[in-house]
Protein backbone atom coordinates (compact mmCIF):
# COMPACT_ATOMS: atom_id res chain seq x y z
CA UNK A 1 0.00 0.00 0.00
CA UNK A 2 0.95 3.58 -0.95
CA UNK A 3 1.88 5.74 1.72
CA UNK A 4 -1.08 8.04 0.16
CA UNK A 5 -3.45 5.22 0.27
CA UNK A 6 -2.64 4.22 4.04
CA UNK A 7 -3.20 7.95 4.79
CA UNK A 8 -6.53 7.98 3.28
CA UNK A 9 -7.29 4.58 4.48
CA UNK A 10 -7.07 6.39 8.17
CA UNK A 11 -8.89 8.88 7.49
CA UNK A 12 -11.71 7.31 6.72
CA UNK A 13 -11.69 4.62 9.62
CA UNK A 14 -10.99 8.05 11.89
CA UNK A 15 -14.37 9.04 10.41
CA UNK A 16 -16.24 5.82 10.98
CA UNK A 17 -14.70 5.61 14.40
CA UNK A 18 -15.97 9.20 15.23
CA UNK A 19 -19.05 8.55 13.99
CA UNK A 20 -19.71 5.40 16.11
CA UNK A 21 -18.85 7.98 19.25
CA UNK A 22 -21.12 10.40 17.71
CA UNK A 23 -23.88 7.76 17.38
CA UNK A 24 -23.63 5.91 20.74
CA UNK A 25 -23.12 9.55 23.02
CA UNK A 26 -26.49 11.06 21.36
CA UNK A 27 -28.28 7.97 22.79
CA UNK A 28 -27.19 8.74 25.73
CA UNK A 29 -24.89 5.86 26.60
CA UNK A 30 -21.18 5.30 27.27
CA UNK A 31 -18.91 4.97 24.84
CA UNK A 32 -16.67 2.11 26.88
CA UNK A 33 -17.84 -0.51 23.82
CA UNK A 34 -16.22 1.24 21.09
CA UNK A 35 -12.38 0.95 21.16
CA UNK A 36 -10.20 3.73 22.24
CA UNK A 37 -6.88 3.96 22.91
CA UNK A 38 -6.45 4.93 26.50
CA UNK A 39 -3.03 6.37 27.06
CA UNK A 40 -2.20 10.07 29.07
CA UNK A 41 -3.00 12.53 26.32
CA UNK A 42 -0.28 13.79 24.93
CA UNK A 43 -1.49 16.39 22.12
CA UNK A 44 -2.01 20.07 22.64
CA UNK A 45 -5.60 20.50 22.53
CA UNK A 46 -7.31 24.54 21.63
CA UNK A 47 -10.41 25.17 22.36
CA UNK A 48 -11.80 28.30 20.36
CA UNK A 49 -14.84 30.36 21.41
CA UNK A 50 -16.90 33.58 20.66
CA UNK A 51 -20.03 34.64 19.21
CA UNK A 52 -21.46 34.45 15.85
CA UNK A 53 -19.89 36.08 13.21
CA UNK A 54 -16.60 36.88 15.34
CA UNK A 55 -14.71 35.02 12.65
CA UNK A 56 -13.66 31.87 14.33
CA UNK A 57 -13.22 29.43 11.67
CA UNK A 58 -11.48 31.99 9.46
CA UNK A 59 -9.22 32.40 12.14
CA UNK A 60 -8.40 28.56 13.23
CA UNK A 61 -8.30 28.22 8.69
CA UNK A 62 -5.16 30.32 9.20
CA UNK A 63 -3.92 28.30 12.37
CA UNK A 64 -4.30 25.17 10.29
CA UNK A 65 -1.94 26.88 8.06
CA UNK A 66 0.39 28.16 10.99
CA UNK A 67 0.91 24.72 12.28
CA UNK A 68 0.95 23.13 9.06
CA UNK A 69 4.15 25.29 8.15
CA UNK A 70 5.75 23.59 11.20
CA UNK A 71 5.33 19.95 10.35
CA UNK A 72 2.19 19.69 12.73
CA UNK A 73 -0.27 16.69 12.13
CA UNK A 74 -3.32 18.87 12.62
CA UNK A 75 -6.79 17.34 13.64
CA UNK A 76 -9.82 19.83 13.91
CA UNK A 77 -13.43 19.41 15.90
CA UNK A 78 -15.40 22.43 15.02
CA UNK A 79 -19.05 22.18 16.40
CA UNK A 80 -22.28 23.48 14.55
CA UNK A 81 -25.37 24.07 16.07
CA UNK A 82 -27.99 21.16 16.48
CA UNK A 83 -31.69 22.17 15.35
CA UNK A 84 -34.08 21.99 18.25
CA UNK A 85 -36.66 20.33 15.96
CA UNK A 86 -35.08 18.10 13.87
CA UNK A 87 -31.87 17.69 15.62
CA UNK A 88 -29.97 18.43 12.50
CA UNK A 89 -26.76 20.92 12.01
CA UNK A 90 -26.16 22.55 9.25
CA UNK A 91 -22.19 21.77 9.04
CA UNK A 92 -20.28 24.18 7.85
CA UNK A 93 -17.00 24.84 8.98
CA UNK A 94 -15.66 22.76 6.43
CA UNK A 95 -16.26 25.29 3.81
CA UNK A 96 -14.42 27.78 5.15
CA UNK A 97 -11.60 25.40 5.43
CA UNK A 98 -11.72 23.45 2.21
CA UNK A 99 -8.32 24.85 1.69
CA UNK A 100 -6.89 22.00 3.74
CA UNK A 101 -9.47 19.57 2.44
CA UNK A 102 -7.01 17.74 0.39
CA UNK A 103 -4.04 17.31 2.92
CA UNK A 104 -3.07 14.39 4.09
CA UNK A 105 -1.87 16.07 7.57
CA UNK A 106 -5.12 17.50 8.30
CA UNK A 107 -8.27 15.62 9.78
CA UNK A 108 -11.08 18.17 9.91
CA UNK A 109 -14.66 16.95 11.16
CA UNK A 110 -17.86 18.97 11.90
CA UNK A 111 -20.09 17.79 14.63
CA UNK A 112 -23.80 18.78 16.02
CA UNK A 113 -24.29 20.30 18.94
CA UNK A 114 -27.16 17.32 19.73
CA UNK A 115 -28.83 19.88 22.71
CA UNK A 116 -26.33 21.03 24.23
CA UNK A 117 -25.99 24.42 25.08
CA UNK A 118 -22.60 25.03 26.68
CA UNK A 119 -20.83 25.39 23.03
CA UNK A 120 -19.72 21.79 22.51
CA UNK A 121 -21.19 18.28 21.15
CA UNK A 122 -21.59 15.30 23.57
CA UNK A 123 -18.78 12.85 21.19
CA UNK A 124 -15.89 16.09 21.57
CA UNK A 125 -13.72 14.30 24.22
CA UNK A 126 -14.03 10.82 22.93
CA UNK A 127 -13.13 12.46 19.66
CA UNK A 128 -10.27 14.25 20.38
CA UNK A 129 -8.73 11.02 22.16
CA UNK A 130 -9.03 9.48 19.40
CA UNK A 131 -7.50 12.02 16.62
CA UNK A 132 -4.45 11.71 19.50
CA UNK A 133 -4.10 8.53 19.45
CA UNK A 134 -4.05 8.38 15.75
CA UNK A 135 -1.02 11.27 16.02
CA UNK A 136 -2.79 14.74 15.50
CA UNK A 137 -1.33 17.61 17.30
CA UNK A 138 -2.31 20.00 18.36
CA UNK A 139 -6.20 19.28 18.03
CA UNK A 140 -8.48 22.44 17.53
CA UNK A 141 -11.81 22.66 19.11
CA UNK A 142 -14.00 25.37 17.77
CA UNK A 143 -17.20 25.88 19.82
CA UNK A 144 -20.69 26.49 18.76
CA UNK A 145 -20.68 30.50 19.48
CA UNK A 146 -24.46 30.54 19.82
CA UNK A 147 -24.80 31.72 24.05
CA UNK A 148 -22.90 34.49 25.58
CA UNK A 149 -20.86 31.91 28.03
CA UNK A 150 -19.71 28.29 26.35
CA UNK A 151 -18.13 27.26 28.96
CA UNK A 152 -17.70 24.28 28.06
CA UNK A 153 -14.89 25.10 26.57
CA UNK A 154 -13.60 24.50 29.72
CA UNK A 155 -14.15 20.81 29.92
CA UNK A 156 -13.07 19.90 26.57
CA UNK A 157 -9.15 22.13 25.95
CA UNK A 158 -5.73 22.53 27.73
CA UNK A 159 -5.79 26.08 26.42
CA UNK A 160 -8.69 28.44 25.54
CA UNK A 161 -9.22 30.88 23.41
CA UNK A 162 -11.94 33.20 23.18
CA UNK A 163 -12.29 35.53 19.49
CA UNK A 164 -14.12 38.40 19.48
CA UNK A 165 -14.82 41.34 16.91
CA UNK A 166 -15.63 45.37 16.83
CA UNK A 167 -19.45 45.63 17.14
CA UNK A 168 -19.90 42.77 19.51
CA UNK A 169 -19.49 44.81 22.61
CA UNK A 170 -21.81 43.12 24.50
CA UNK A 171 -19.48 40.17 25.13
CA UNK A 172 -17.40 42.08 26.86
CA UNK A 173 -20.06 41.77 29.38
CA UNK A 174 -19.96 38.17 29.15
CA UNK A 175 -16.38 38.22 29.78
CA UNK A 176 -16.98 40.57 32.77
CA UNK A 177 -19.19 38.13 33.63
CA UNK A 178 -16.58 35.09 33.91
CA UNK A 179 -15.61 33.47 31.12
CA UNK A 180 -12.52 35.65 31.13
CA UNK A 181 -11.57 34.13 33.97
CA UNK A 182 -11.75 30.96 31.83
CA UNK A 183 -9.72 31.57 29.22
CA UNK A 184 -6.12 32.47 28.15
CA UNK A 185 -6.11 34.30 25.31
CA UNK A 186 -8.34 36.51 23.79
CA UNK A 187 -7.84 37.66 20.21
CA UNK A 188 -9.67 40.20 18.57
CA UNK A 189 -10.14 39.61 15.23
CA UNK A 190 -11.43 41.95 12.86
CA UNK A 191 -9.31 44.59 13.69
CA UNK A 192 -8.49 46.12 10.84
CA UNK A 193 -12.18 47.45 11.13
CA UNK A 194 -13.43 50.84 13.19
CA UNK A 195 -13.91 49.95 17.11
CA UNK A 196 -11.29 47.48 17.04
CA UNK A 197 -8.80 49.58 19.69
CA UNK A 198 -12.09 50.69 21.72
CA UNK A 199 -12.49 46.81 22.37
CA UNK A 200 -9.48 46.21 23.70
CA UNK A 201 -9.06 49.01 25.66
CA UNK A 202 -12.50 47.75 27.43
CA UNK A 203 -11.05 44.03 27.43
CA UNK A 204 -7.93 45.21 29.04
CA UNK A 205 -10.25 46.91 31.66
CA UNK A 206 -12.07 43.56 32.33
CA UNK A 207 -8.94 40.99 32.31
CA UNK A 208 -7.64 42.86 35.20
CA UNK A 209 -6.41 40.40 38.23
CA UNK A 210 -8.21 38.12 36.15
CA UNK A 211 -5.36 34.59 36.62
CA UNK A 212 -3.36 37.08 37.96
CA UNK A 213 -2.28 38.89 34.70
CA UNK A 214 -2.04 35.98 32.43
CA UNK A 215 -4.72 36.85 30.02
CA UNK A 216 -3.35 37.69 26.90
CA UNK A 217 -5.09 40.28 24.36
CA UNK A 218 -3.98 40.06 20.80
CA UNK A 219 -5.02 41.39 17.64
CA UNK A 220 -5.60 39.65 14.43
CA UNK A 221 -7.06 39.88 10.88
CA UNK A 222 -7.79 36.42 9.91
CA UNK A 223 -9.57 37.10 6.62
CA UNK A 224 -5.50 38.17 5.57
CA UNK A 225 -4.54 34.31 6.43
CA UNK A 226 -1.48 33.20 8.11
CA UNK A 227 -0.03 36.85 8.25
CA UNK A 228 -2.94 38.06 9.52
CA UNK A 229 -2.07 36.50 12.59
CA UNK A 230 1.37 37.06 13.19
CA UNK A 231 0.40 37.86 16.71
CA UNK A 232 -1.54 34.67 17.57
CA UNK A 233 0.90 32.36 17.23
CA UNK A 234 3.51 33.85 19.53
CA UNK A 235 0.89 34.06 22.31
CA UNK A 236 -0.39 30.56 21.88
CA UNK A 237 3.06 29.53 22.72
CA UNK A 238 3.65 31.72 25.28
CA UNK A 239 0.34 30.27 26.76
CA UNK A 240 1.65 26.47 26.74
CA UNK A 241 4.71 27.72 28.42
CA UNK A 242 2.74 29.38 31.53
CA UNK A 243 1.03 25.97 31.12
CA UNK A 244 3.58 23.51 31.11
CA UNK A 245 5.23 25.48 34.03
CA UNK A 246 2.54 23.85 36.17
CA UNK A 247 -0.86 23.73 35.36
CA UNK A 248 -1.57 21.82 32.71
CA UNK A 249 -2.15 18.53 34.49
CA UNK A 250 -4.39 19.89 37.29
CA UNK A 251 -6.46 21.73 34.48
CA UNK A 252 -6.91 18.07 32.57
CA UNK A 253 -7.74 16.39 35.79
CA UNK A 254 -10.43 18.75 36.52
CA UNK A 255 -11.74 18.79 33.17
CA UNK A 256 -11.77 14.64 33.33
CA UNK A 257 -14.22 15.34 36.38
CA UNK A 258 -16.49 17.50 34.74
CA UNK A 259 -16.55 15.18 32.23
CA UNK A 260 -17.18 12.47 34.36
CA UNK A 261 -19.72 14.25 35.71
CA UNK A 262 -22.09 15.05 32.40
CA UNK A 263 -21.02 11.54 31.78
CA UNK A 264 -23.13 10.38 34.81
CA UNK A 265 -25.71 13.06 34.17
CA UNK A 266 -26.37 12.00 30.69
CA UNK A 267 -26.48 7.96 32.28
CA UNK A 268 -28.95 8.93 34.45
CA UNK A 269 -31.08 11.18 32.23
CA UNK A 270 -31.37 7.83 29.46
CA UNK A 271 -31.58 5.44 32.13
CA UNK A 272 -33.73 5.31 35.44
CA UNK A 273 -34.80 9.18 34.31
CA UNK A 274 -36.65 7.81 31.07
CA UNK A 275 -37.32 4.54 32.30
CA UNK A 276 -39.48 7.17 35.55
CA UNK A 277 -40.66 8.84 32.49
CA UNK A 278 -42.00 6.07 30.36
CA UNK A 279 -43.69 4.49 33.35
CA UNK A 280 -45.62 7.01 33.76
CA UNK A 281 -43.88 8.40 37.47
CA UNK A 282 -42.55 11.93 36.42
CA UNK A 283 -46.17 13.01 34.80
CA UNK A 284 -47.62 11.30 38.29
CA UNK A 285 -45.19 13.84 40.71
CA UNK A 286 -45.36 17.00 37.99
CA UNK A 287 -49.19 16.34 38.26
CA UNK A 288 -48.86 16.39 41.98
CA UNK A 289 -47.04 19.46 41.91
CA UNK A 290 -48.99 21.41 39.62
CA UNK A 291 -52.09 20.57 42.16
CA UNK A 292 -50.54 21.33 45.53
CA UNK A 293 -49.99 18.26 46.84
CA UNK A 294 -46.15 18.29 46.66
CA UNK A 295 -43.83 20.52 46.67
CA UNK A 296 -41.21 20.21 43.94
CA UNK A 297 -38.54 19.30 46.16
CA UNK A 298 -40.78 16.34 47.76
CA UNK A 299 -41.73 15.60 44.62
CA UNK A 300 -38.00 15.40 43.26
CA UNK A 301 -36.66 13.36 46.42
CA UNK A 302 -39.88 11.13 45.55
CA UNK A 303 -38.74 10.25 42.25
CA UNK A 304 -35.06 9.90 43.33
CA UNK A 305 -36.39 7.16 46.32
CA UNK A 306 -38.14 5.32 43.07
CA UNK A 307 -35.10 5.83 40.58
CA UNK A 308 -32.48 4.42 42.98
CA UNK A 309 -34.41 3.10 46.03
CA UNK A 310 -32.87 4.79 48.48
CA UNK A 311 -32.79 8.65 50.14
CA UNK A 312 -31.42 11.58 48.46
Amino acid sequence: MTAEASQSAERVALARQISAIERRASGGRDTAAIPLHVAAMRSRVIGITGPPGAGKSTLVDALIGLYRARGCRVGVLAVDPSSPVHGGAVLGDRIRMQRHAGDAGVFIRSMGSRGRSDGLAPAVRDATRVLAAAGYDPILIETVGVGQVELGIVECSDLRMLVLAPAWGDYVQAAKAGLVDMVDLIVVNKADLPGADGLIGDLRQSVRGAQHGEVEIVRATASAGEQGIAEVEPALDRGWTRLAAGRLEARRVDAAAAELANRIIALVAHGPLEAAAAAGTTQRLAAAVCGGALSASEAAAVLYREMFGTDP
